[in-house]
């Protein structure tokens, strides 16, 4: 049962929260000076801005060490994060079972669609407030099932799990139950959530996406 991650993700989400949307994007921007990992920002493209104005949200800036890197360049990363938004849990050395989003689409679309989700997630699935942010956020082009849940499961992973490539197809397997389809909304992934927490007998989200990985990486671990 590796899962020890969860409480330092936690914080980071929770201090994330702190800051304006303006505010994170300053402080991605200075950590970028000097830092290659951060090269994919292209803060020095004006136009590239230009739409989305000079703003981040949360699960953008916990996007850049969960995109597809080495977990030696993920750690490195999350250090980086945890001096600048003062995380006191430990940084992770071990990333296997927390997924990752596709690094093509790493800064999610829609600010404010993403800030309203945001907030609803911090008090959990079960609100009406959740399934109407979700639905939002999921209504903008680029956002889907995968990436969101994805997203949610960093900021909440007690309360949420993701349905990406390794947990979704492996879900019945080991538990009965089926994954909801990429075109449910909020309310019936909420559902659902509440149907798998119940299915895991005491086990934890963390736990059910490490055995994912283990299932579909036999024999590696870290």
């Amino acid at each position: 049962m590796r899962p020890d991650w969860s409480n330092f993700y936690g914080e980071l989400a929770d201090n994330l929260g702190r800051f304006t949307p303006e505010a994170l994007f300053e402080k991605i921007r200075s950590l970028a000076q000097g830092n290659n990992f951060f090269d994919y920002f292209h803060f020095g493209n004006a136009e590239h801005w230009h739409e989305r104005g000079p703003r981040l949200d949360p699960f953008s800036v916990m996007a850049t060490f969960n995109r597809g890197q080495t977990d030696e360049h993920r750690a490195r990363i999350a250090e980086l994060l945890a001096r600048e938004f003062g995380v006191s849990e430990q940084v992770p050395a071990c990333y296997h079972g927390i997924p990752f989003v596709d690094p093509r689409r790493s800064i999610f679309d829609g600010d404010a669609q993403m800030w309203a989700l945001y907030h609803a997630c911090l008090t959990g699935p079960q609100t009406p407030e959740f399934a109407e942010a979700y639905d939002n956020a999921k209504a903008v082009r680029g956002n889907a099932l995968g990436n969101l849940s994805i997203a949610l499961f960093w900021a909440r992973p007690a309360q949420f799990m993701a349905i990406d490539r390794i947990s979704e197809p492996r879900i019945h397997e080991l538990t009965g139950l089926d994954a909801p389809k990429d075109k449910c909304g909020g309310a019936e992934y909420a559902q659902f959530l509440a149907k798998l927490k119940a299915s895991l007998k005491g086990r934890t989200f963390p736990q059910l996406a490490y055995a994912a990985w283990q299932a579909a990486h036999p024999g590696q671990d870290c």
